[in-house]
């Protein structure tokens, strides 16, 4: 493992912090203290409150340093569970194909948590002012409502709901509900990792149906929420991934299409031992050079069925740029006399 001079910094800060958010620095930290958000307290305070869990270094994931990046995160850092989670998901990412790259995993307790524990990425690198505050909370609050998790820039945070059954079973609750959202939430989870490893494109707008049902389609592979939950040393249901395809409440029509593509183009998405070619395919380059690879691959396996042709139906998919029309793929599937086996 590799740590710089301000990898080293930031160790040590993180080491002996009074306050959440190392990197903010003590102007921050003085102001945030002045502020507060909403009914719920002093910004800082909320913050302090919350589970963030710093990551430094480079090389595998599992050779990192984790470190408790808030008050909170200080009081659970040393007991084993906590430290065979937060590996577990480093663990997941060491095992994922695609680029690699995690700053830190924070888990709230409430709304105003996770509002602030996004926030903060926005007023890093800004000197402490009323309008970078209220910027930073409006950009954060937009973000994180109405989301059970969400990627910003380099760090994973998980609201309230998917937050409850990781801090449940650390205090000794192992009750079908919490087990069952345990695994709910190692899917999130696993969704937002995708995101990680995935390679970014400057601008995913006009992809960004893809992107959803690469990830998602990837947290949903068989055994993958097996595997990340023997990782991170919690319980989770067995084979859920079945109960989540019958649900098919997470992106739906995205997941469709592209299940829809990846069988036409030769991976069966219902086989556990097919992740890695899925891997290899969608998650080694940006999103905007998979629709090209699944029309080469497509155009190899049906030629009655042209590259070109692929391409501006894969196009065609969004008309809004987020959402997904699996029709064209299901037309092409029976021109090809390929039956497709789809959730939902």
């Amino acid at each position: 493992m590799g740590i710089d001079a301000v990898g080293r910094n930031i160790i040590e800060q993180a080491r002996t912090a009074t306050h959440a958010g190392v990197e903010l620095g003590d102007a921050w930290h003085e102001f945030l203290g002045a502020r507060r958000l909403g009914k719920a307290g002093t910004f800082r305070d909320v913050l302090d409150a919350q589970l963030r869990f710093r990551i430094i270094g480079d090389g595998a994931f599992m050779e990192r340093t984790v470190v408790a990046d808030s008050p909170t995160a200080h009081t659970v850092m040393g007991r084993p569970e906590i430290q065979k989670m937060i590996r577990g998901v480093m663990g997941t990412i060491d095992a994922a194909q695609g680029a690699k790259q995690l700053d830190g995993i924070t888990f709230s307790y409430d709304d105003p948590g996770v509002i602030a524990n996004r926030a903060v990425q926005a007023m890093v690198g800004k000197e402490p002012s009323l309008a970078a505050y209220r910027e930073a909370v409006g950009e954060s609050t937009a973000h994180v409502l109405g989301f059970h998790a969400v990627r910003a820039g380099d760090w994973i945070h998980l609201g309230p709901i998917k937050s409850e059954p990781f801090v449940q079973y650390v205090r000794g609750d192992s009750s079908p509900a919490t087990v069952e959202g345990l695994t709910r939430s190692i899917k999130t989870l696993l969704h937002e990792i995708a995101h990680i490893v995935t390679p970014r494109m400057k601008d995913e707008r006009d992809v960004r149906w893809l992107s959803e049902g690469i990830a998602e389609t990837w947290a949903r592979w068989p055994g993958n929420i097996d595997a990340a939950a023997e990782r991170m040393g919690v319980p989770v249901v067995k084979d859920f991934h079945t109960v989540l395809d019958a649900e098919n409440e997470k992106y739906p029509e995205q997941v469709r299409a592209l299940r829809g593509l990846l069988q036409l183009a030769g991976i069966d998405t219902n086989d556990a031992a097919q992740l890695k070619e899925f891997e290899g395919l969608c998650q080694t380059v940006n999103v905007g050079d998979v629709p090209r690879r699944l029309a080469e691959r497509i155009d190899a396996r049906f030629p009655g069925i042209s590259r070109t042709e692929v391409l501006r139906m894969i196009r065609e998919i969004s008309p809004d740029q987020t959402s997904a029309d699996p029709a064209g793929v299901l037309a092409l599937a029976e021109r090809a006399h390929q039956p497709l086996v789809l959730p939902g």
